[in-house]
């Protein structure tokens, strides 16, 4: 490896922006080195600032396949890394930079064998996986792809609408708005709750006691008029509610209407009907379809 033109062995966070100022623009063949081991991965890009910037992040996208240098970087940390220039090259063509590079292969794993990251030694191994990807893009373009032309409800997107435009509404027992999110994001906040919690109190329209009051959250915008996903379980069996002589009152569909519609919590409604017991000298519970 005498050919290098330019190597940084400093720390190269502290020194990226002066590096990538000099790389800017620029194609070539690089190396980077862990200082400690002295184990080096030799690569190719039309873009070497981003190709650097790419190193520099430890859990990279782009080099996740490469586990020997995933793990190297977190264990001795980007500061014990060096990066150098091994050649520059005036051309944005891919193979002709990957047959550059692959001089510099040849001649590391004739040198140094022991001492290498790169998984293959073979550059155009590299350029043709890159080729199958690029192909791929391609042939899901336009009328290639399985999407097109479905618009409307023959798309499957039909009816999702983007996060930022779902706006939920924290509604009381007798279904009157208590207050309005602009965004789940907004909501969620509030309640000091994380994505899939809110989702799930969504879904299953969970009783909560807000301020001392029964209420619940519900999507309050839904332009297509898709209906509510349903979820199936213990809360979609039908209740009847009667007074302390056996009189039927009400019925309801849910244990979770019941609540909402009674202002009594969830887990009160259950351990009575389970019990058959008397709710505060009042109400008895009892399951519609054990009712008949």
């Amino acid at each position: 490896m005498k050919n290098n033109l330019k190597y940084w062995k400093e720390d190269l966070l502290i020194n990226e922006e002066q590096i990538a100022y000099e790389i800017n623009n620029k194609s070539g063949v690089y190396i980077f080195v862990c200082l400690i081991n002295k184990k080096m991965y030799v690569g190719s890009s039309i873009n070497l600032k981003r190709r650097l910037k790419t190193h520099l992040a430890v859990h990279s996208k782009e080099l996740r396949s490469n586990i020997k240098l995933k793990n190297d970087k977190i264990k001795y940390g980007i500061k014990n890394f060096g990066f150098g220039i091994l050649e520059y090259i005036n051309t944005k063509d891919r193979k002709e930079i990957f047959y550059l590079e692959q001089k510099y292969l040849d001649e590391l794993f004739k040198e140094s064998k022991d001492l290498i990251y790169n998984i293959s030694k073979d550059a155009i191994v590299t350029f043709a996986t890159y080729n199958k990807g690029k192909g791929k893009l391609r042939s899901r373009k336009g009328e290639n792809n399985p999407m097109f032309g479905r618009i409307g409800k023959l798309n499957p997107q039909f009816g999702v609408l983007p996060t930022n435009s779902i706006r939920v509404g924290l509604f009381d027992s007798l279904d009157n708005l208590i207050k309005e999110f602009k965004t789940k994001k907004e909501a969620y906040t509030e309640l000091k709750k994380d994505t899939k919690d809110f989702n799930r109190l969504i879904e299953h329209k969970t009783i909560l006691k807000i301020d001392g009051q029964l209420c619940y959250f519900k999507i309050k915008n839904n332009p297509n008029n898709i209906p509510p996903t349903k979820s199936i379980g213990r809360d979609k069996k039908a209740i009847n509610v009667y007074d302390k002589n056996n009189n039927l009152l009400y019925n309801f569909e849910s244990i979770t209407e019941t609540a909402l519609k009674l202002n009594i919590p969830k887990s009160s409604i259950q351990r009575c009907q389970k019990s058959e017991s008397l709710f505060k000298e009042k109400y008895f519970f009892k399951l519609a379809s054990k009712d008949k």
